[in-house]
């Protein structure tokens, strides 16, 4: 619901040398009005907080010390008033 914290969780990625990873998340689409609410984008977990009701979209691009780059993971959350 608007409001509550969603948890964005990017700790099951792995990389198949072993590399250092650096996250990158990112909203795609949030419902008109939405001032963005996204924090830690850099980090392992960040957090998502609706301000407004609607469908947000959270994309998750992994990237290890060698600069090569995942494919985005996508994720829709649809929020609804409390």
């Amino acid at each position: 619901s608007v409001g509550a914290k969603f948890a964005l969780d990017g700790t099951r990625s792995c990389d198949p040398d072993g590399d250092m990873l650096s996250y990158h998340w990112s909203l795609t689409a949030a419902p008109a009005g939405s001032h963005w609410p996204l924090a830690d984008a850099s980090a392992e977990e960040a957090t998502l907080t609706p301000d407004v009701a609607g469908t947000y979209r959270v994309a998750l691009e992994v990237i290890d010390s060698n600069g090569a780059r995942s494919d985005s993971a996508f994720l829709e959350i649809e929020v609804e008033e409390p």
